[in-house]
C-alpha cells in the first residue's frame, strides 16, 4: 500500500509537472508567436518605409535630372543671347563708324560750298575794291589837281 501511495504521489508529481511543462511551453509559444507577428510587422513597414524611400529618391533623381536640364537649356540660351549681344555690338561699332564718316563727308560738303562763297566772296571784294578805286582814281585826281 505504501508503495502503491508512493506511486501515486509520483505519479501526480510527474502530471503536475507535466502540466507546469504544458503551460509554460504554452506560454513560451504565445510569447513567440507575439514575437514573430511584432517582427512580421515590423519587416513589412520596413519594406513599406525601403519602397517610399525609393520612391521619393527616384522623384528626386527626376528631379535633378529635370533641373540639370533646364539649367542646361538656360546656358545655352544665356551662350546665344551672349554671341547675339556681341554681334549687336559689332553692328552698333559700325553703324556708328559709318555714321561718323557720313557726319564727315556732310561737313565736308558744307565746308565746300561755304569756303567756294567765302573765295567768291573775297574776290568780289577785291576786284569791288579796284574797280571803286579805278572809277574815283579820275575823280580824286581832279580833285586833287584843282
Amino acid at each position: 500500500q505504501a508503495k502503491l501511495e508512493y506511486w501515486e504521489i509520483r505519479a501526480k508529481y510527474s502530471a503536475d509537472r507535466l502540466y507546469s511543462f504544458k503551460k509554460e511551453n504554452q506560454h513560451q509559444l504565445l510569447i513567440l508567436k507575439h514575437e514573430n507577428e511584432l517582427t512580421s510587422n515590423a519587416e513589412k513597414q520596413a519594406r513599406q518605409m525601403v519602397t517610399n524611400l525609393s520612391q521619393r529618391l527616384h522623384c528626386l533623381q527626376i528631379s535633378i535630372e529635370t533641373g540639370v536640364a533646364e539649367r542646361k537649356k538656360q546656358e545655352e540660351f544665356i551662350y546665344v543671347l551672349q554671341n547675339e549681344c556681341t554681334k549687336a555690338k559689332r553692328d552698333f561699332q559700325e553703324q556708328n563708324k559709318y555714321v561718323e564718316r557720313l557726319r564727315q563727308k556732310l561737313d565736308d560738303a558744307t565746308q565746300f560750298p561755304m569756303r567756294i562763297a567765302e573765295e567768291t566772296r573775297q574776290k568780289l571784294a577785291i576786284t569791288s575794291n579796284a574797280i571803286f578805286a579805278n572809277e574815283f582814281k579820275p575823280a580824286v585826281e581832279e580833285n586833287v589837281s584843282s
